[in-house]
C-alpha cells in the first residue's frame, strides 16, 4: 500500500469520516465506545493498532457493524457506482440515435474489442 495509507491509517480515516457524518466529536464518540479520548485520536490518526473489542465499541457505537466498519474498499466501490449512475442518468437523457450510438460504444469496450 502507499506511503501513509497502511490498513490502521486507512481504518482510522474511515472512523473518522463516519464519526463527522454522525456529528460527533471524537471525545463524545470515545465515551460512547468506553476508550479515553487520547486512545480515540490515535486510532483515527493511525498512529496505533487497536483491540477487535474496541473496534467493535466503535462500530456499535456508530450504528454500523464491524465489517463496514474496517471495509476501506468500501467507499471506493460506493463512489464508483455513484459515478456509474450518473453516467447512466445522463446516458438515458441523449437522444435516441446518440444514445445507441454511446450504447455501442460502450458495448465494443466492455468487451475488449
Amino acid at each position: 500500500m502507499r506511503k501513509g495509507g497502511t490498513f490502521i491509517h486507512e481504518v482510522g480515516k474511515r472512523i473518522r469520516e463516519i464519526r463527522k457524518q454522525r456529528k460527533l466529536s471524537q471525545e463524545r464518540l470515545a465515551e460512547l465506545a468506553g476508550i479515553h479520548p487520547t486512545h480515540m485520536n490515535r486510532i483515527e490518526a493511525g498512529r496505533i493498532n487497536t483491540t477487535a473489542t474496541v473496534l467493535q465499541g466503535l462500530a456499535r457505537s456508530l450504528g454500523i457493524s464491524v465489517a463496514e466498519l474496517v471495509d476501506v474498499g468500501a467507499q471506493a466501490d460506493a463512489m464508483e457506482d455513484e459515478k456509474l449512475q450518473s453516467f447512466a442518468r445522463r446516458i438515458r437523457q441523449l437522444k435516441p440515435e446518440r444514445k445507441k450510438i454511446v450504447l455501442d460504444v460502450l458495448d465494443v469496450l466492455v468487451r475488449g474489442g
